[in-house]
């Protein structure tokens, strides 16, 4: 009696399952059940189908996987005169720095196409930008990159050999994960040179003849001691209103450095260090500072330029403007237990220009 009603209990039950299921199988209970035959041809039709649709999957799929590069962090260290290029950031349809390492970085497949023109995507950065015809003599940046370790001499030599003249890479070294040659600066050290008859007034002597003494000296450093500090340097760059936080800038030092001699002409060099600088800022300071000791400007400005009324800051020319190094000591102190220090001394010897 049990295995009578366990028998004819079933088939029902079946149904019952099939059909409260059809809508969602776009499946005919009542044929599942009477014809087993018909069952299987369409099982075996839509396993078919299933098996084509995964296939066709795959396929598609294949074209479009790509093997991830394993990227480290590395500082390189460069040096460019920029006499012949407009600044050191990538700039369209004019010859920069940047544009030229980039192109050197592709050929090498250290980046691709896509990363050349968008320089972020490989998160590069360079320690202080400069501008139109200024060159820097000690360079740092950052940069995403494959590992090279064990061959950075080899690509350094590869990278120059497709980079002009006037541009040197002198070594790539692995820094910290979260390195950025920009952020990690704690400060730059700049150099402005200019022939000392630039100081003379319009009575004095002819100017390869013109040298300065040491009254003039001492009144160059008067001026140039006023940028020390912090100040408001809205007078010194473009683009900005007083009230602009971003124009407060922090001067370490500036002062009269070396005179030499080229040619039977005197030149000066001001020795220039801050903590960052804006636009325009270190030549607008010495052109500011030129124009007071010819006697071209009021005296009087020397107060007013502080102020938040503009004034017209005349701006020496670019080629006498130098990065002469970007300092890291932050940096150097904070890991010097596991990365190698961002120092220029292995690298003196190369430095030429």
């Amino acid at each position: 009696m049990r295995l009578k009603y366990c028998y004819s209990f079933t088939p029902r039950l079946c149904e019952k399952y099939f059909c409260q299921m059809s809508s969602e199988l776009k499946f005919n209970c009542n044929d599942a059940i009477n014809s087993g035959t018909d069952f299987e041809l369409n099982h075996q039709k839509r396993q078919k189908l299933e098996n084509d649709e995964e296939t066709r999957k795959i396929i598609k799929a294949e074209p479009t996987e790509t093997v991830r590069i394993k990227r480290y962090k590395y500082a390189m260290f460069l040096a460019y005169r920029g006499k012949n290029y407009h600044g050191m950031q990538v700039n369209p349809n004019v010859p920069t720095v940047e544009k030229y390492i980039m192109e050197a970085l592709q050929k090498l497949n250290l980046i691709t196409v896509d990363q050349m023109v968008q320089p972020s995507s490989f998160k590069f950065q360079r320690a202080a930008r400069t501008d139109k015809g200024v060159s820097a003599t000690k360079q740092i940046c950052s940069l995403l990159l494959p590992t090279i370790e064990g061959k950075e001499n080899d690509t350094v030599n590869l990278l120059n050999g497709l980079l002009p003249d006037d541009i040197r890479i002198f070594g790539l070294q692995r820094a910290t994960k979260s390195f950025d040659s920009k952020k990690w600066c704690d400060s730059r050290s700049y150099s402005y040179t200019l022939p000392s008859y630039c100081f003379r007034h319009q009575s004095d002597l002819e100017r390869d003849k013109f040298r300065l003494d040491n009254k003039d000296i001492e009144d160059i450093n008067r001026i140039l001691m006023q940028y020390v500090g912090t100040h408001n340097f809205y007078n010194f760059t473009s683009g900005k209103l007083h009230k602009d936080e971003s124009c407060k800038r922090f001067i370490i030092r500036c002062e009269c450095g070396k005179r030499f001699l080229y040619n039977n002409i005197e030149y000066l060099t001001v020795d220039i260090k801050g903590q960052s600088f804006l636009i325009h800022q270190i030549r607008k300071m010495i052109g500011f500072c030129v124009s007071l000791i010819r006697g071209d400007l009021d005296p009087c400005l020397q107060q007013k330029v502080w102020q938040n009324e503009r004034i017209k800051v005349p701006k020496a020319p670019s080629l006498g403007l130098v990065l002469e190094e970007p300092h890291y000591e932050h940096y150097n102190k904070r890991f010097q237990a596991t990365h190698q220090r961002l120092c220029w001394d292995i690298y003196q010897v190369k430095i030429a220009f």
